[in-house]
């Protein structure tokens, strides 16, 4: 780390001394004429006459209006339910390559009434509550999630995302009319576009709060993206199973329903389900653990996790396995983990303490303190990428966190840092700016 620190202050130094002495412009550029001060200083005065001056100006108004009236007529109206107002075009074949309208068709055959690969602004969520119980054994995964959102406008529908999931019950409350229900009319499916639509009695109003609870079944994948099952093999050879996710860009819908698009910032409550061999991990620590034996099956426990900050649903992630850990805590307080399986466990010290002092190095010199009350990494055996920056609980591949003093090459020591330090500087960018 200190070198790596010697590095960045000697490019600093000969930035410097390269500005000071040439003033970072090149002498060949000079000469020919790039850097000549005519180019970016004012040298004279325009004249024109006053004739060529209205004209100029009335072009120019005229360009202006005529802008704004497409603007305002042809430009995208996301929050219009019509389907024939905004339709979706795909090239056809048939057609020598021209363009013709996709109707959406939801999967009872019905028309499906939003045609818009956006969601619409005027519902947008706050805070989810979501409960899951991913069963490793079946790879059958439960779950209900419990949506927070804001009206902007009156409407009587709702849409949002869910790909592959079998939604079972669903209920919209009124919490600002004493908690009332309000009648579901239809309920639409549109596969292609991994969106829902579900149409209400009456108007939902503006400026108002509900709370839509859904309930939901559908299956592990193996396929590296949303919540998937990994495996790994023992020193015995005995094979073990672990649930992660990797929401990054659009996965989080296959894993719960939600408004998966990045502007729909919102905080997550989360409940995990699991036998008493494995744990479960979350974007914030966990809070509790009760036995739910009695209600939900023998050996069953359930870990609530606390409140997570206000963030994009791609960002959340959660693990459920049968790892272990080893741990230490910044200079500020933060407790910072990495798990791996037991056997590779000795192999994940170097990426913790490379962890340790660049979220010191980090908060230190942005002057920006890290918002979390926990770091954890984890080392996932099957994953598509290096890593993912998820807040507060980032995944990596086994080779771009674990270091073994005897069988890792220089090359791979390196990676590991740089993998390391690259993800945890994404807990300061990339998480603070809102989308839209």
């Amino acid at each position: 780390m200190k070198e790596m620190l010697i590095d960045v202050s000697r490019c600093k130094f000969q930035a410097a001394k390269y500005l000071n002495t040439n003033g970072g412009i090149n002498k060949r550029e000079s000469q020919n004429g790039i850097h000549k001060r005519s180019l970016y200083e004012h040298n004279g005065v325009a004249v024109c006459s006053q004739n060529r001056a209205l004209i100029i100006a009335s072009v120019v108004l005229s360009i202006l209006f005529l802008s704004s009236l497409i603007i305002a007529y042809v430009g995208p109206q996301n929050d219009c339910p019509c389907i024939g107002e905004q339709p979706v075009f795909l090239q056809d074949e048939n057609l020598n390559g021209a363009q013709r309208p996709v109707i959406p068709i939801a999967t009872n055959g019905e028309v499906f009434p939003w045609n818009n690969v956006r969601l619409p602004s005027f519902a947008h969520p706050t805070r989810y509550v979501i409960n899951i119980h991913p069963n490793l054994t079946t790879l059958d995964v439960k779950g209900q999630v419990s949506i927070d959102f804001h009206v902007e406008k009156d409407f009587n529908y709702i849409v949002f995302h869910s790909k592959n999931l079998s939604i079972t019950e669903k209920t919209l409350i009124d919490r600002k009319n004493h908690n009332t229900k309000i009648q579901v009319v239809k309920m639409l499916e549109y596969s292609a576009g991994q969106q829902v639509y579900i149409e209400f009695k009456e108007n939902l109003r503006k400026k108002t709060n509900y709370t839509l609870i859904l309930r939901y079944h559908t299956r592990l994948n193996q396929d590296m993206e949303g919540f998937y099952l990994s495996s790994y093999t023992t020193r015995e050879g005995k094979k073990k199973y672990l649930a992660t996710t990797h929401f990054e860009p659009t996965y989080a819908r296959s894993a719960f329903p939600c408004f998966d698009e990045p502007q729909f910032k919102a905080k997550f409550k989360m409940s995990i389900f699991r036998d008493r061999f494995h744990i479960s991990l979350f974007n914030m620590p966990i809070t509790s653990t009760d036995d739910v034996g009695f209600y939900m099956g023998t050996g069953l426990l359930r870990d609530d996790f606390q409140e997570s900050v206000e963030m994009s649903s791609y960002l959340v992630a959660f693990v459920v396995c049968d790892y272990q850990s080893i741990t230490d805590v910044t200079s500020k307080g933060i407790s910072v983990s990495v798990y791996a399986p037991v056997d590779l466990l000795p192999q994940a010290k170097f990426a913790l303490n490379i962890s340790i002092h660049m979220m010191d190095f980090y908060e230190e010199f942005f002057g920006v303190p890290y918002p979390l009350p926990k770091q954890d990494l984890i080392a996932i055996p099957d994953f598509g990428t290096g890593a993912m920056e998820n807040w507060g609980l980032i995944t990596y591949r086994e080779t771009s966190i674990l270091y073994d003093e005897q069988e890792t090459s220089a090359s791979g020591h390196n990676w590991v840092a740089v993998v390391v330090a690259h993800e945890l500087a994404h807990q300061w960018f990339g998480k603070r700016f809102r989308f839209g």
